[in-house]
């Protein structure tokens, strides 16, 4: 068990943020002080940690789509081919489509520093 000394002010605010995160007082102070201490970022939204979770399944899909085109690449050169002249702007548009959602995600991230 551990005792910490701090104004009421202070415990208002740290409850208020894990009633906001829907977690025990406990629990809250306890992530937060490992996340510190395993020097991760101090504070970690229900709200971040659900984008974080979208940009991972979207980065996913981009990944796919890349190997799937590297792979398209590697197999037409072997043949001799130049498939890259031919690969339709579309597949470059689609890839594009797929990082913009992750941008605007990191954007929002950031922002809230």
């Amino acid at each position: 068990m551990l005792k910490i000394r701090m104004s009421g002010g202070e415990l208002a605010v740290i409850r208020r943020k894990a009633e906001a995160e829907g977690r025990k007082l406990s629990d809250f102070v306890r992530s937060v002080a490992l996340s510190v201490a395993n020097g991760e970022k101090a504070y970690l939204s229900t709200e971040d940690r659900q984008i974080y979770i979208a940009m991972l399944h979207q980065l996913t899909g981009v990944a796919t789509n890349l190997n799937q085109i590297a792979r398209q690449l590697n197999t037409a050169a072997v043949m001799g081919a130049d498939i890259a002249a031919e690969m339709p702007a579309e597949v470059f548009a689609a890839l594009a489509a797929d990082v913009k959602p992750l941008m605007v995600d990191l954007r929002k991230i950031v922002a809230r520093g």
